[in-house]
């Protein structure tokens, strides 16, 4: 588990402090950062646009915008995967990075970037404490990932739980 490098930012009452704390990380509308596959993962609004479309997804997750530049640049792992894009049908390829950091309690934070044409674009963050959620954005193929230890490793996060962790 990491220290951040970040710290939380404070729960956005409406949308726009959604994209103010937003802007603020990223120091304008957008930015790249480079993974550790070497590939440009860009960000921009349309993370917040994607957050904003529902209700339910204005659940606190502005808070860990500011770990969005260390969870592409030093993730624990790396997950592709095509996935169905709930609204046009289409199927396309996803990215899942994960990291897990000590703040509040252990937490892991998780991007979702999609391919946009030879594009890798951020898609949604999710941030939380347990296992079950975190293993449901575990899917696909390891693409990339720390130094691991076997899957029947119970991991220090969820003791109770078989997933793959850092050593």
């Amino acid at each position: 588990m990491d220290a951040p490098q970040a710290s939380q930012a404070p729960e956005a009452r409406n949308e726009s402090e959604v994209r103010a704390i937003f802007t603020k990380v990223l120091g304008g509308d957008r930015g790249c950062f480079i993974d550790p596959t070497g590939e440009p993962i860009w960000i921009d609004q349309t993370i917040v646009d994607h957050i904003l479309e529902k209700e339910k997804r204005l659940d606190g997750r502005e808070k860990v915008f500011p770990f969005i530049p260390e969870v592409i640049q030093d993730p624990f792992e790396v997950w592709v995967s095509s996935a169905r894009n709930e609204e046009t049908d289409e199927i396309g390829v996803r990215r899942r990075y994960v990291k897990y950091l000590a703040i509040d309690k252990p937490k892991y934070v998780a991007l979702v970037v999609q391919k946009v044409g030879d594009l890798w674009i951020g898609f949604t963050v999710f941030r939380g404490t347990k296992a079950s959620t975190l293993n449901n954005l575990r899917k696909g193929t390891l693409i990339w990932g720390r130094e691991l230890v076997p899957k029947d490793t119970p991991s220090p996060l969820f003791p109770d739980s078989s997933v793959l962790v850092e050593p």
